[in-house]
């Protein structure tokens, strides 16, 4: 696993975006916003904001709400 993350931490500069599914769980809101651009971040937050304001649906790759 250290050789992994070793080599993907090495690769990361040229990297352009992640697949969601392949977060490590450990990643946190880090690895959420290397997964998607900064507007439909922006975008997903206010949806979230919208239905789901108090995050009950916070499993997995988490995309908080703004008021959080």
């Amino acid at each position: 696993m250290a050789a992994a993350r070793s080599a993907g931490a090495a690769l990361d500069p040229y990297a352009d975006g992640v697949y969601v599914n392949s977060l490590a769980a450990d990643e946190g809101q880090r690895g959420v916003r290397r997964a998607y651009p900064a507007a439909k971040l922006a975008r997903l937050a206010a949806l979230k904001t919208i239905w789901d304001p108090h995050n009950v649906f916070h499993l997995n790759h988490n995309i908080r709400p703004h008021c959080q």
